[in-house]
C-alpha cells in the first residue's frame, strides 16, 4: 500500500485536525478532496492530495485501494438542494466503492441521535452510512459526535453587528457540544489503534444557546440576546436563509427530534475544548 491512511473529507474542520495529527505522527496520508485549489496547502505539509467527485464510486475505489486505513466523513450537501437525496446518493457511492475492499480499518464520522428514518436530515443519512459500513467485512469504528461548536461560526457577524444570536432551540435548552478539532484528534487515535465499535464524543460541558450568547458577550464585552424562532416559523425561516423546501422540512424534523429525544450518554468520551476557548479562537480568526 502506498499510504497508511486515506482521509475522505480531509480539509474541513474535522478532517484538517485529523490529517494534521496523523502527519505529526509521521504517517503516510492521502487526503481525498473535491477542490484542487487546496492541494498545495496539504502537499507542502507532507500529505498526498487527490481530487475526486464523491459520487464517482470508481474513482473512490481506486483511491481507497491505495491505503490501509480510511476515515469517512460524508460531506454536507448544499442546503438549497434536496439534501436527503443528495447525501444518500453520496453514501451509496462510498459504499459501492468499498465493496471488495482490502482495507484494514475504517473510522467513520456520525452524529448523536443517528437513527433510521427519512427526511430527518443527518440523523437518518448518517445512520444509513453506519449500517452500510457495518455490513462490510472491514474492522469499523464509528464516532457519534455531539452538536458541533462550529455551528455558531456563521452567527458571528450578527452577534457582532446586532448583538443577536438566532436559534431554533429554546434559549435554555442544553446540548452536549464538541469542538471539531477534538473530533479530529480522537479520530486520529482510532486510526492508529485497533479499537472498534461505537464511540460517543462531546466536550467538557453541556451548553444552551443562552450560554453561547453570554460567552459571546464576555468575549466581545457587549450584551448578546438570544432570538428564538418559534416552531411554527422554522420552515419559513430556513427557506429565507437559503434552504430548499425539502431541506427545510428535513432540518425542522431533525430539530424536533433533537429537542424531544435528548438524553445523557454515560459512556461518552470528552474532548478538552470548552465553548469559551472555541469561540475565543473563532473570533480571533474572524478578526484576522
Amino acid at each position: 500500500m502506498k499510504y497508511t491512511h486515506a482521509i475522505l473529507g480531509g480539509t474541513g474542520h474535522i478532517g484538517a485536525a485529523l490529517s494534521t495529527a496523523l502527519l505529526q505522527k509521521k504517517q503516510k496520508v492521502m487526503i481525498i478532496g473535491h477542490d484542487p485549489a487546496k492541494a498545495a496547502e496539504w502537499t507542502v505539509k507532507g500529505a498526498a492530495y487527490e481530487v475526486a467527485d464523491i459520487r464517482d464510486a470508481a474513482r473512490l475505489k481506486e483511491l481507497f485501494g491505495q491505503a490501509e486505513r480510511l476515515f469517512v466523513l460524508n460531506p454536507n450537501a448544499a442546503p438549497d438542494k434536496d439534501i436527503d437525496a443528495v447525501e444518500r446518493e453520496q453514501i451509496g457511492s462510498i459504499l459501492n466503492a468499498l465493496e471488495g475492499s482490502e482495507l484494514k480499518k475504517i473510522v467513520a464520522a456520525s452524529t448523536y441521535g443517528a437513527q433510521p428514518g427519512d427526511h430527518i436530515f443527518d440523523l437518518g443519512a448518517l445512520y444509513e452510512l453506519e449500517q452500510g459500513l457495518a455490513k462490510l467485512d472491514i474492522t469499523l469504528a464509528v464516532i457519534r459526535s455531539a452538536y458541533y461548536m462550529s455551528n455558531f461560526d456563521q452567527a458571528i457577524p450578527a452577534v457582532r453587528e446586532k448583538g443577536e444570536l438566532t436559534t431554533l432551540f429554546p434559549a435554555d435548552f442544553k446540548l452536549p457540544m464538541v469542538a471539531p478539532a477534538d473530533i479530529g484528534a480522537f479520530a486520529a487515535k482510532l486510526m492508529l489503534d485497533d479499537r472498534t465499535g461505537l464511540f460517543f464524543l462531546e466536550g467538557p460541558e453541556t451548553y444552551s444557546n443562552q450560554d453561547v450568547a453570554e460567552t459571546f458577550g464576555k468575549l466581545l464585552h457587549k450584551t448578546v440576546n438570544v432570538v428564538t424562532i418559534p416552531e411554527a416559523g422554522w420552515k419559513d425561516f430556513l427557506i429565507k436563509g437559503g434552504f430548499s423546501e425539502k431541506a427545510a422540512a428535513s432540518f425542522a424534523n431533525m430539530t424536533r427530534l433533537t429537542i424531544s429525544q435528548q438524553s445523557e450518554i454515560p459512556t461518552a468520551q470528552h474532548g478538552p475544548t470548552t465553548l469559551f476557548h472555541y469561540l475565543e479562537k473563532q473570533l480571533q480568526v474572524n478578526d484576522a
